[in-house]
This record gives C-alpha cells, structure tokens and sequence, in this order.
C-alpha cells in the first residue's frame, strides 16, 4: 500500500513537473539558427500582445521540429481544432490549454533536431528523387500543378537556379507532388498531372520532369478553368480524362484509386512540413542532419543568402 502511493505521489508530480510554466497568451520557440535568420527577435523579449520569445529548449525539452513555432493558448472548446489540425496540446502549471503551431506568416523555417533521419523516417529509407544522391545538399520540394506561386518559382524565381543544380548533378532533388484543390473546375487534372510528375521525379527522368513542369505552367489558366485540352501536355494526360464516357465504371476506379494516392501524398507532406504550402523548399544538409525550409517563389539570391547563413553547404 506504502510503495503505491509513494508511485502515486511520483508520478503526481512528474506530471506537474511537465506542465508549461507560462502564462502569457503565446510564446515564439526559436533556436540559435531561427535568431541567425531573425535577428530582430531576442529571446526573453515580450512583443505585442503578451507574446512572449523563448528558446525551445525552456518548455520543450528534446523538441524535433519546425521553428519558429507558437504555443498559443486557447480555449478547452478549440482543443478538437488542433487535433484535428495534428497540432500537438499542452497545458501550463494551472491547467491552461496551448497549442502548438507553425507559424504561417514567416517565410523561412529551421528545423530543430536532425531532418536527415526525419527524411529517412517519412520515406520509410527509400527516398527516391533526381541528381546526385552522394551529394551533400539535398532538396525537398512540395509542388502543386494548380499553384501560381510555383509557377512564378520555375519562371522568374529559385526553381530555374534549382533546375540548373539538378541536371548538373549538384544536387540531390526529392519531390512530393499533392493535388490540394479538391473543389476546383481542374481538380481531375492537377490530380493526374501531379501523379505523372511525380512518377518522373520517382525515376530519376529530370528533363522530363522539368518538361511538364513548365508545359504545366503554360497551360496554368485552362488547367484551373478545368479544359479538358491543354496544350504540350495531352501526351501525358493518360488516366481519367482519356477515358470515353461508356467507360465510366472504370473512370470512377481510376480516380479513387488517384484520389488514394493523393491522401498518401498529403500525408507524406504532413510528416516532412507541418504546414504544407507550396512553393515549399527544403534545403538538407544530409551529412548533419541541419535543414532549413523557404517558403513561396524565392529568388535565386535569396536561396544562396540562406543558405550561406545557416552554414549549409553551397553547391561547387
């Protein structure tokens, strides 16, 4: 009876021990690679709204994962929310829920902890992509076929510089295609286009690969208005839309079948960036495991500037 409760007691305050001991209304987790990058941020510093700066480590000790985050606190009636969004709930030392969030607004994240065996453990060690897989920088990208802003990317932004890496063997490129637009006129479309790219990125066909993407491009207003015809790319456009009507039984097999493959992609994006949008660049040091992910249609230069102040590899 002694030995239970004195387990009970333990076990009461270990518990207690692990609660958060804050209260203000969120807190900014940074690390020294997030203040490299935000150098206006200090940790212990209270901004605007009782938001409080901290280093990671004083709330979420052996914390894996995307900075800069937010604990923000909530109500108990949005709890289900966060759930169902993935993100993680704590208390503070009075009870207090918050949730944890990637904090959408910034455009660069770092990640804190070890990626490379991230990466190993989302594609379960069979990371298939283009390149030079013996390279020492590694490039993980998310790509839509209905976003503009990766068409901007691989038109006047870092995807041409990363185009360019890729073919030159500098590089070791892997893509997650997803299909997000469920509800657009195009959705069948994205779908199908974004399946065969992937299966190109998959086998190592770069000049194909990069073929599409810019013929995607090309075809971006009629792919989101929903046309059935869409110019360079009907050669690939082999599943669902090729079928005759009287084949509609099977249409509807192909397109569930595609629709699977799909939620497998979005939740392989879910594991690699909790906030999946795209354009979304992850640059891998795989040696060290140091990664840090850009997000939207970068420039060029501004790849190469963080790069360059992360300390991860430059390609030669």
């Amino acid at each position: 009876m002694k030995k239970a409760l004195l387990v009970s007691i333990s076990l009461f305050f270990l518990s207690y021990a692990a609660c958060l001991n804050v209260t203000h209304n969120a807190v900014i987790l940074v690390d020294d690679n997030v203040l490299k990058i935000y150098p206006k941020l200090q940790a212990g510093q209270v901004l605007k709204n009782d938001v409080l700066v901290e280093r990671v480590e004083k709330y979420l000790p052996g914390y894996e994962g995307w900075l800069p985050s937010a604990l923000v606190k909530v109500s108990e009636d949005k709890i289900p929310l966060c759930k169902m969004n993935n993100f993680k709930v704590y208390r503070n030392c009075t009870g207090v829920p918050y949730c944890l969030v990637p904090i959408n607004q910034v455009p660069i994240f770092v990640y804190h902890g070890n990626f490379t065996e991230k990466l190993n453990e989302v594609f379960s060690g069979e990371i298939r992509g283009m390149g030079n897989p013996n390279s020492r920088l590694w490039v993980i990208e998310l790509l839509d076929p209905f976003c503009p802003y990766c068409a901007l990317f691989y038109t006047q932004g870092g995807g041409k510089y990363l185009e360019e890496l890729v073919k030159s063997n500098k590089v070791y490129f892997v893509v997650v295609m997803v299909a997000f637009h469920n509800n657009a006129k195009g959705y069948v479309q994205s779908l199908e286009l974004a399946y065969v790219q992937q299966g190109y990125a998959n086998s190592n066909q770069t000049d194909r690969f990069f073929e599409l993407e810019k013929e995607i491009v090309s075809n971006l207003r009629d792919l989101v208005e929903g046309k059935l015809e869409l110019v360079n790319v009907l050669d690939v456009m082999k599943g669902p839309m090729s079928l005759t009507k009287e084949s509609q039984r099977k249409l509807n097999e192909v397109l569930q079948e595609l629709e699977r493959w799909n939620r497998e992609q979005l939740t392989k994006a879910s594991q690699i960036f909790p906030a999946i949008a795209t354009p979304a660049t992850i640059f891998l040091d795989k040696d060290t495991g140091k990664a840090v992910a850009i997000m939207g249609a970068q420039s060029k230069e501004g790849i190469i500037n963080v790069l360059k102040a992360l300390g991860l590899p430059l390609p030669q």
